[in-house]
């Protein structure tokens, strides 16, 4: 298994900052987030080489693009924009040599049936599955938002098993959401190609505050060790929040602490 972090860690540093960080901590790749300055739809073909070349002369992988199309409106015509985007993130990934694109179902706040937004997201990934695989490229759900437990994701890909769409496992979404990692893990069964890690603690009365990780509540040796007995040799990526929760510790910190912290862990797993 690799090593990543997402580039919502540290949405205001440099490209030299974040690569280097990654260089020298030990990461094997970095999972970048769609969104400027960083990288964009809007990239020329030449701005879109310009960053391939430079994540490889530091070594490095783009393990997964991180894109936020969502497919729960019932309008049609935001459904088909959010398609149209998801089209050009997937060419994008494969300008910049990354093997995924990252994608939401839906907003938390949508007020339709599940039965019905299942089938709209699941109808969306047909829409691109055909174009993603001609790109070299695989479109990943994640557990996110409504589809936070790896049941309601499987529900997806039930209405058209054909899709060759994967998962993106967050894994602290299914733990909170009330799902065993043994349980999400056999909802999943075939489709897990990305995860991402983060560790937290419950406060009374508030959300889950994120914390450096082996500190709370994630139970990461385990869930690092069933990864290890289905053959899981993908991306353990870091998806530190601090542009959504600047209050948490500072990216620098945690991001060497957990490449620090993984390194033992991978290391223990191989004795």
């Amino acid at each position: 298994m690799k090593l990543s972090f997402s580039t919502l860690a540290c949405a205001d540093w440099s490209w030299d900052e974040i690569l280097t960080a990654a260089r020298d901590w030990g990461y094997d790749g970095i999972e970048l987030r769609l969104a400027e300055p960083h990288v964009s739809v809007e990239f020329s073909q030449e701005q879109r080489s310009e960053v391939k070349k430079k994540v490889e002369n530091y070594g490095l992988e783009i393990s997964c693009l991180a894109a936020y199309t969502r497919f729960h409106s019932p309008d049609p015509e935001v459904r088909a924009k959010n398609v149209e985007d998801l089209h050009s993130a997937i060419d994008l990934a494969a300008d910049l040599g990354a093997p995924f694109v990252r994608s939401f179902g839906g907003d938390p706040r949508n007020p339709e049936p599940m039965e019905k937004v299942t089938k709209w997201i699941s109808d969306a990934f047909v829409e691109v599955d055909d174009h993603a695989q001609k790109r070299g490229i695989k479109v990943l759900l994640e557990t996110h938002d409504i589809l936070s437990k790896g049941k309601d994701v499987r529900a997806v890909f039930e209405h058209n098993p054909q899709i060759t769409a994967g998962v993106v496992w967050d894994v602290k979404h299914s733990l909170v959401h009330g799902e065993t990692l043994a349980e999400t893990m056999d909802y999943l069964e075939g489709r897990i190609e990305h995860i991402h890690l983060k560790d937290w603690i419950q406060i009374p009365e508030q959300d889950e505050h994120l914390i450096l990780l082996g500190a709370g509540e994630m139970p990461t040796q385990d869930a690092v060790r069933k990864l290890e007995d289905i053959g899981y040799t993908g991306y353990l990526s870091l998806e530190w929040e601090k542009l959504w929760h600047p209050e948490i510790t500072d990216s620098h910190v945690a991001i060497y602490q957990y490449a620090w912290y993984m390194k033992r862990l991978l290391a223990d797993l191989r004795r």
